[in-house]
């Protein structure tokens, strides 16, 4: 009799429940589609956080501008009907933005911020990290909307301390991987991916890919994370990439990788893929690879397979994390 009356109570529950409707702000789908990543793998990372809530995500691109750096002309970034349908359906909006937490799109946040809605910033980061940056870190954190701004390094946290509602957190590219099937097996293969932006990165791609082409009898190919780069600096050897799920498996199942991109070396050290990360040591690349317990400067000595164990650890701390700082059931429709 008491387990009967405890399935009823069960049942009753489960009826009543009600569904949380996400507004998943991404950026522009870019010609760099290594930034996609972060974008496609967030929305995992915040579902796999919060699966013990029911939600519907529908997933919004603010325009772009134009310009290199996504949204920074002072246009409109969402239409009317956009922000009408936010206001009057969505429970809650999550902007999964990357390089936005500065005063250029100030305008992003006000746009989100007039909607009245709670706000969830997932995987935001600076870009400078200079006191103009953190200054409007602290006032997207201090809005009333905002539930919390979750970062994708520690270097905020790092500056500011123990301040309220923003959270140490970890780069969306991490999930990626977890955010489709399909990625394949492994393959004998090598990937060159350096910068291509100009001339004198070109040449240094090719002598590259001749240096391991001479290295060993398996096909290497050249690949760029930007498609209009990709096209205008073609070679005999590389290949043509057409989504972010491509790009990722291409990394993922390669024997070995040469890149200077960050996004490139996030996959490479999720899948176990061998790498040599050739870019700059900056603070924005060193705190992407720290938040997921990998050191740049000191991890030589651990292997692909044991890099990959220690992502996965640091992937689910993270969302032990996030699941007990963080609470969305407060946007349930009452």
């Amino acid at each position: 009799m008491v387990q009967r009356n405890l399935l009823i109570k069960i049942n009753v529950e489960f009826y009543l429940k009600t569904m949380i409707k996400v507004a998943a702000i991404i950026p522009p789908s870019s010609r760099n589609l290594g930034n996609e990543f972060f974008a496609l793998g967030g929305i995992e990372a915040f579902s796999q956080t919060f699966s013990h809530v029911e939600k519907e995500i529908s997933v919004i691109e603010f325009f772009d501008s134009g310009e290199n750096s996504y949204g920074q002309s002072k246009t409109p970034l969402f239409t009317d009907s956009t922000l009408n349908w936010i206001k009057n359906d969505a429970d809650l909006v999550v902007l999964f933005g990357g390089c936005c937490l500065h005063t250029n799109l100030k305008h992003l946040f006000d746009a989100l911020f007039s909607t009245g809605k709670p706000f969830l910033g997932w995987g935001l980061s600076p870009t400078q990290y200079d006191q103009s940056d953190i200054a409007y870190a602290k006032q997207v954190a201090d809005n009333p909307n905002t539930l919390a701004v979750i970062t994708r390094d520690d270097i905020i946290c790092q500056k500011i301390g123990d301040y309220n509602k923003i959270i140490s957190g970890m780069d969306g590219g991490f999930w990626m991987g977890d955010s489709f099937k399909g990625a394949g097996s492994s393959s004998n293969y090598s990937v060159v991916n350096l910068e291509q932006s100009n001339q004198l990165d070109v040449a240094e791609s090719v002598n590259t890919f001749q240096e391991l082409s001479k290295q060993n009898d398996d096909p290497v190919y050249m690949v760029s994370n930007n498609c209009e780069l990709a096209y205008y600096f073609r070679h005999p050897r590389s290949l043509q990439i057409t989504s972010a799920q491509q790009l990722w498996s291409t990394y993922a199942n390669a024997s070995y990788v040469v890149t200077t991109r960050a996004h490139t070396t996030i996959c490479c050290l999720t899948s176990g893929t061998p790498i040599e990360y050739r870019g700059i040591l900056d603070n924005r690349v060193i705190g992407l690879m720290l938040a997921a317990g990998i050191d740049l400067n000191g991890d030589d000595d651990l292997t692909p397979e044991e890099c990959a164990i220690r992502v996965q650890e640091s992937k689910n701390s993270f969302t032990e994390k996030i699941r007990s700082k963080v609470d969305i059931s407060i946007c349930e429709k009452k």
